[in-house]
Formats: C-alpha cells, sequence, structure tokens
C-alpha cells in the first residue's frame, strides 16, 4: 500500500509498505443506478437517469442501509472493502500510480482536461474504460472520490 517517492502528487503520509489480506470477492464494476433502484426503490444520483452508470451522491450511511438490505434480501453477506484491499484490488499487482503506469493517460479513466473521449460532466457507464490485469473495470476514475464511496460490494 501506499505509494512510491517518485509519485507525483504524494503526500508524506503515503509511505510504501506491504499489507496483508485474507481472500476476498469484489464487483467486476460499480453498484450502478440500476441495481441501487432494485434495493432500495429509488435514484439518489445527482447524474440520474442512466441504469448502467455508477450510483453516486450516496453516504458512508446510505451504503450501509444498502448493504444491509442487500444481504437481508439475498441471505448472503457483503459489505464495502477495507482500504487495503481496495488499494491492493485497483493495484492489481502492478507497483505504478495506477494499473496503466504513470500517466493519466488518455481514455483510461474520466478526468477534466485529460483528453479522454469521456471528459464530460458526469459519470459513464460501468465497464467504459479498460479493466485492470485482473479484469476489475473502473477502480479510478469513473466518479470522483467526493461524489462517491466506491460502492463496489464484496462477499
Amino acid at each position: 500500500m501506499g505509494s512510491p517517492l517518485s509519485e507525483s502528487d504524494r503526500r508524506n503520509d503515503e509511505r510504501q509498505h506491504w499489507v496483508c489480506v485474507d481472500d476476498f470477492v469484489i464487483g467486476k464494476y460499480e453498484v450502478t443506478q440500476a441495481q441501487w433502484v432494485a434495493v432500495m426503490g429509488s435514484d439518489p444520483s445527482g447524474f440520474s437517469g442512466c441504469d448502467d452508470c455508477p450510483v453516486e451522491s450516496v453516504s458512508f450511511n446510505d451504503v450501509q442501509k444498502y448493504i444491509n438490505k442487500l444481504n437481508s434480501r439475498t441471505g448472503r453477506y457483503y459489505r464495502l472493502p477495507t482500504e487495503a484491499e481496495w488499494e491492493y484490488a485497483a493495484r492489481a499487482g502492478t507497483k505504478t500510480a495506477r494499473h496503466w503506469g504513470k500517466g493519466i493517460g488518455t481514455n483510461n479513466a474520466h478526468c477534466d482536461g485529460c483528453g479522454s473521449n469521456f471528459d464530460v460532466d458526469g459519470t459513464v457507464r460501468v465497464g467504459s474504460f479498460p479493466p485492470n490485469p485482473w479484469g476489475l473495470h473502473d477502480m479510478l476514475g469513473n466518479v470522483r472520490d467526493v461524489d462517491l464511496l466506491d460502492l463496489r460490494c464484496q462477499l
């Protein structure tokens, strides 16, 4: 976890270190607006009207309610990944800032002014960006951190 000293925009508290995580399963995509509506009955998203787009504009408490209802309906145990689990899944065995390399690149993420075909005001459909080496889509760059806890439930 953490980032190498050479990584741009690195903060002082991002010391690179080893972390062990137990086996876990994580969703290939973010939870979509349609999935949220199926469980919660309404769509809180600010960029609504796209069933295949990630749900956003939800709080930690909203997510906990969603997970509790999902667990009750399915009889399974879902939860948010820990920070270590999320970073492990996002990096997918790579050692660079992003699974595709050091730079933001083109068409790897939804970003303002980076030359992406997805440089739009809002979110885009889940799976719009190439997957990381482990087949997980949109781990970086579809919904900003301030807009969403990356709602990717795991079993």
